[in-house]
């Protein structure tokens, strides 16, 4: 099993596959390409409904960007079937209840102390961030009324994020001293 960064987002999954590339832009937009593809040639789905625009591959709701609720990833690219109309589609399968009882309560930590330094900058990131969630699935089971077992099942997943913004000391480029007085001519 693969490691997701701090961001614990399903496209960074895409980037672990072979002949897959995904770029997450900071405006919300992602570009992603399958075996060779132009952008807006992929589709994105949950459960076989498309979360993605096809305008610009924005995801266009919130399932994209929590883990706990996803069951399966499954990437089809280049000779897919006449299922799927584009060269590359990655589609999310949510979990689903059980005949048992089960669920996780979970608060994944990411702090500065554990990123790496960025090697132009002369300190570390300075940051806390959380993840707490909980999941609970099982059977449907109200006592005297309906026995859900091997028939009907439940899944809730919640999830949140908590802390504060990464900062990074970035020491920018400094005009030369005669540069900022006032003469730009530069002098070896």
């Amino acid at each position: 099993m693969n490691t997701l960064p701090a961001e614990r987002d399903p496209l960074h999954y895409l980037n672990q596959a072979a002949g897959v590339y995904a770029l997450t832009g900071t405006t919300g937009a992602s570009t992603v390409r399958y075996a060779g593809s132009r952008t807006n040639q992929e589709n994105e789905a949950v459960d076989g409904v498309t979360i993605n625009n096809l305008y610009d591959s924005t995801f266009i709701g919130p399932l994209g960007n929590f883990m706990e609720w996803i069951g399966e990833m499954r990437i089809d690219m280049a000779n897919n079937s006449a299922e799927f109309g584009t060269i590359g589609q990655f589609t999310l399968i949510s979990k689903s209840g059980t005949n048992q009882l089960r669920g996780s309560l979970f608060d994944y930590y990411a702090s500065g102390g554990t990123a790496a330094r960025n090697p132009f900058s002369p300190t570390g990131p300075s940051y806390t961030q959380h993840f707490p969630g909980v999941t609970v699935g099982g059977p449907i089971v109200l006592p005297h009324i309906y026995n859900g077992r091997n028939k009907t099942f439940f899944f809730y997943s919640f999830e949140d994020t908590k802390g504060s913004a990464i900062q990074q000391l970035i020491n920018p480029t400094v005009p030369l001293a005669s540069w900022r007085a006032g003469d730009c001519i530069e002098r070896w």
